[in-house]
């Protein structure tokens, strides 16, 4: 862990469900990982890797279902914020939900959009 650890700066908890879920964004080409522990001044768990690239990578608890959300460049010159269902014991992606909000900073355009 002490690799990841200095090559990974981002990381976000927003939720009591996602207390000591971590999700992180390395810096290496890696990917994102997920990491637990019950006391973060205490160990940590493995790194359960995300197959899903990005920065700013956040988790959404609601009724019992996690959310993987995330900005990534899918297309050139945008910039795409994206939400996936998934499942943070193994950091397989479940449901893509279609929705997504894309920009160009350059152009100032946001576009938002949500495919059947």
């Amino acid at each position: 862990m002490s690799r990841i650890r200095r090559h990974s700066p981002w990381r976000t908890r927003r939720t009591p469900e996602a207390s000591g879920l971590p999700v992180t964004a390395t810096l290496d080409g890696r990917g994102n990982f997920i990491v637990s522990s019950s006391d973060p001044a205490k160990e940590w768990s493995a790194p359960v890797w995300v197959p899903a690239g990005g920065i700013d990578p956040s988790l959404f608890f609601e009724d019992g279902r996690a959310w993987y959300c995330t900005n990534a460049s899918l297309h050139p010159g945008q910039e795409e914020i994206t939400l996936e269902e998934i499942d943070v014991r193994t950091g397989a992606l479940l449901w893509m939900t279609g929705a997504s909000v894309c920009g160009s900073a350059a152009t100032g355009s946001i576009t938002v959009s949500r495919l059947p």
